[in-house]
């Protein structure tokens, strides 16, 4: 789980990002087929260089329509 720091990092960027398990869950699809939409080159936001990757809903749903 994220912790409170890292909640109001990720919201500075004008939308909440979930981490893998929660779009995942959010999306309704499984693990395995969440990474192969990773693999895919579904679009991610990383707060500090090289660090967790976090995705935006909006992002990922439009990202998805367009394939």
């Amino acid at each position: 789980m994220v912790d409170k720091t890292m909640k109001e990092d990720v919201k500075m960027f004008g939308n909440e990002l979930l981490n893998a398990r929660q779009i995942a869950k959010k999306l309704e699809i499984s693990n395995t087929y969440f990474f192969k939409l990773t693999k895919l080159g579904m679009p991610f936001h990383r707060i500090t260089p090289g660090g967790r990757k976090f995705y935006n809903y909006d992002e990922v749903v439009n990202w998805i329509r367009k394939r």
